[in-house]
């Protein structure tokens, strides 16, 4: 039992490391996130922030409130720690293999496996100590399937709703549910799943949801807050991702967890075993058709991120033992098998520690920031009036600072009138990843609306040394605009 928690915790000290040796953020969303939570208790409204979550501002700003990033950064590793407990609970749900397999190496290492093929995701490795939202659905979901399994649908109905708190797809997740509940019942031949349970399941999977608007409508007047405050327009600013869909998925998995996730899925279907397909294979390949979806037909705010399958990845870790497992049963050399599923597992870790990507290095795009912030600094403007005069659209400067980014001012950035209609005096930051990605002012029209650039600052810029960085490459920013600090003419 020991040695079954050694290579958990080894995992989850790894990440927890990684969190505290980390000066840069893999994503701006997660300084995003953490500013939002940290700003929750002086703006409790912060809590309503349909893009932001409940579930992660008011979690992460428990933990902001007692230590800032660091201690967000263990609670976002103890959140992982959850979802890898679940992984492993989840396991009872694989049918029995042939007493003939019983003492392969893949059915005698399973639940080792399990938090192994949750590691050797790449975004979840990446993702395991950071302020977001995916791991929080996935770990509703993985405990609501647990739940689902042990008949307790009650709970798994409450955790179901839980998950809508964390993100968006949980909302969808609400929609199939009683349809779900009724392929269970038919499925797995539960007959104590009464018409009462599912009724009590369903209204405990929209409570969650129903208290987020009620406190909503009384914290703003207004019973359509939802619809007037959404921040995503039906079709998505960011275009058609399709082709990003495909390479995110094939990324999400390194490539090569396909095979196992597949092979599990057809052991599942050779055997007929419904209730497991139903349970793991069906809600995974939704994920993935909802998302498919939303990138073909560019809906919704899309990107095809290949984080967004972190939802879903205690499914396919799971699915992935199964596989191990059938392969393994098949092969004529299961040396040579365990050999190349070690070597495969490990290899996107050993990739990011050889390319100085793990601990997360600043961007190059932050260190510019640097010289940016600190000239600003470096001009005796009186603090009180930062928050007042800073216009950034990367949260990374309003971090730095140390000033709060929830403003009408700092909200409204990404209209253009905001920044053409700033107040002298305002100093404006640019940077080359979401200036260009949101499609913002070109340096042609901040000249035009009385913004001048400093050439000193630019040139300081100008000698940051490039360096390549993994999110820079992933997520690019090509376009006109460069880091830089602006102030509107007097």
């Amino acid at each position: 039992m020991r040695k079954s928690f050694l290579l958990p915790l080894l995992l989850l000290l790894f990440s927890a490391a990684m969190g505290l040796l980390s000066p840069g953020f893999f994503e701006s969303d997660e300084l995003t996130h953490f500013l939002k939570a940290r700003e929750l208790f002086y703006n409790w409204h912060q809590l309503l922030d349909i893009w932001a979550r409940p579930a992660c501002t008011g979690l992460y700003g428990l933990a902001a409130a007692v230590g800032g990033l660091d201690a967000a950064r263990i609670l976002a590793v103890v959140i992982t720690g959850f979802v890898g407990w679940g992984t492993m609970q989840l396991l009872a749900v694989l049918p029995a293999r042939p007493e003939a397999e019983v003492n392969n190496y893949f059915t005698r290492t399973a639940r080792g496996w399990a938090w192994l093929l949750l590691y050797a995701q790449p975004l979840f490795l990446l993702n395991s100590f950071t302020v977001m939202t995916e791991m929080l659905l996935a770990c509703a979901w993985v405990w609501a399937a647990v739940m689902i399994w042990r008949n307790r649908i009650a709970a798994a109905g409450f955790l179901i709703g839980v998950g809508a708190l964390a993100r968006p797809e949980g909302w969808f997740a609400i929609a199939c549910w009683p349809v779900f509940l009724m392929l269970w019942k038919w499925t797995a031949h539960d007959r104590t799943l009464s018409g009462r349970s599912v009724v009590a399941a369903v209204f405990l999977s929209v409570i969650p949801t129903v208290l987020w608007w009620l406190a909503g409508t009384l914290a703003y007047q207004n019973a359509a807050w939802m619809i007037d405050y959404f921040p995503w327009q039906v079709h998505s600013q960011y275009g058609r991702t399709g082709l990003l869909f495909v390479a995110s998925s094939l990324a999400a998995l390194a490539l090569w967890m396909w095979i196992p996730v597949l092979a599990g899925a057809a052991s599942l279907w050779r055997g007929r075993h419904r209730a497991a397909m139903l349970l793991l294979i069906v809600p995974a390949a939704a994920f993935f058709l909802l998302h498919a979806t939303l990138g073909v037909f560019g809906l919704m705010g899309a990107m095809s991120l290949p984080r967004y399958f972190i939802c879903v990845a205690p499914l396919l870790a799971v699915l992935g033992v199964r596989g191990l497992q059938s392969l393994e049963a098949r092969t004529r050399r299961p040396r040579l098998l365990r050999k190349t599923v070690i070597t495969l597992t490990i290899l996107p870790l050993l990739l990011l520690l050889l390319a100085n990507q793990l601990p997360i290095q600043k961007s190059t795009n932050e260190r510019q920031l640097d010289v940016a912030i600190r000239s600003f600094m470096e001009r005796g403007i009186p603090r009180d009036q930062w928050n007042s005069r800073v216009l950034a659209s990367h949260p990374y400067v309003y971090y730095a600072l140390g000033i709060p980014m929830d403003t009408p001012f700092h909200n409204r950035i990404f209209h253009p009138d905001t920044i053409r209609d700033a107040p002298a005096g305002t100093y404006l930051f640019t940077d080359q990843v979401l200036w260009n990605r949101e499609g913002l002012a070109s340096p042609e029209e901040l000249m035009q609306w009385g913004y001048r650039y400093d050439p000193l600052v630019d040139r300081d810029i100008a000698h940051v040394p490039m360096a390549w960085d993994l999110n820079s490459s992933l997520f690019p920013g090509a376009g006109h605009m460069a880091v830089g600090l602006w102030v509107k003419d007097l």
